[in-house]
């Protein structure tokens, strides 16, 4: 396009600016975009659901027993992460127990996600990158449909797949894109080593795959390099201590969590999941090339 052609240094001076004034922009307009999706959300409520609407009982009966004292795992047999059901529990003490109450806990695990961040893609990319990054964590977040079902099909299910997707994309961020030039030093560099244990906690809250490709991601980030000895052991501490809050203050004895996981891990054999990896690494082995190159790229600008 002649337009693109001709003002690309402009363009491009945009989408990469990191000054002060592009960020303030770009976090007034997140502020807009997530307040009008909360907006949203308490004027029309809950979404029907005409996907798999099976999955809403099941966030919804976790919650409730919540609100009504009973303790995961230690009254109630759980198999799935049980971060979705504490954010519904709050959404229904914003609101009432019904649908909604699980938007109401997407709104809020949305803004402990998002606004952190903005501060982190500060660091570490221009305006623009971080505006459509947070976005993209934000909806992932609230939006009511799995990632890969047909477009008009609205529900809850697999809200912690959502969950745990989110926080990957940002754990992934804080491990292998290293801060600007200026921004790699200081207080902030271990007040981020400590927010990434905190994602890996909620990884452990959202699914245990998801807490296993947590550790993947963090062990491959220390060997690499990309993650210094001293941030890795604050993350480590961090996520110790933001674990060992929410076992004290949700009363979760941890026996019972590892009870739960080895009657989940029965129901299918050791030949089975095998099979399943097999063929699910098969699925993607066309994605391996691109994350290769990826991978190359990375390094290859940190060697420039």
């Amino acid at each position: 396009m002649y337009i693109v052609r001709k003002y690309h240094r402009q363009i491009d001076q945009f989408i990469r600016s990191g000054s002060r004034a592009a960020f303030s922009v770009a976090f007034v307009l997140l502020l807009v975009v997530l307040a009008a999706m909360a907006l949203v959300t308490f004027k029309f409520g809950a979404p029907a659901n005409n996907g798999r609407p099976w999955d809403t009982p099941v966030i919804l009966d976790g919650a409730w027993r919540i609100v009504n004292g009973q303790v995961p795992h230690r009254d109630y047999y759980n198999y799935l992460g049980d971060l979705p059901f504490f954010t519904t529990c709050l959404g229904m003490r914003l609101g009432h127990a019904s649908a909604v109450s699980i938007d109401y806990g997407n709104l809020l695990f949305m803004a402990a996600l998002v606004l952190p961040a903005m501060v982190v893609l500060r660091r570490r990319t221009g305006a623009l990158p971080a505006f459509l990054f947070c976005l993209f964590v934000g909806l992932l977040v609230v939006t009511p449909k799995p990632l890969g079902d047909p477009y008009d099909y609205t529900d809850h299910a697999m809200l912690y797949n959502r969950y745990g997707e989110a926080c990957l994309a940002l754990f992934g961020v804080l491990l292998f894109l290293p801060p600007r030039t200026g921004f790699n030093a200081g207080w902030m560099t271990w007040l981020e080593a400590v927010f990434a244990g905190f994602l890996l906690t909620a990884l452990l809250g959202c699914k245990l795959n998801y807490f296993a490709v947590g550790i993947g991601f963090f062990g491959v980030a220390c060997i690499t390099g990309r993650f210094g000895l001293g941030r890795a052991v604050a993350c480590v501490m961090g996520a110790a201590a933001f674990l060992a809050a929410v076992l004290i203050l949700t009363k979760i004895p941890p026996s019972e969590v590892l009870k739960d996981y080895r009657i989940m891990a029965a129901c299918q054999s050791a030949g089975g999941r095998i099979r399943g990896m097999v063929v699910q690494g098969a699925k993607s082995i066309l994605l391996l090339p691109v994350l290769l190159v990826l991978a190359w790229e990375g390094f290859l600008g940190e060697a420039k």
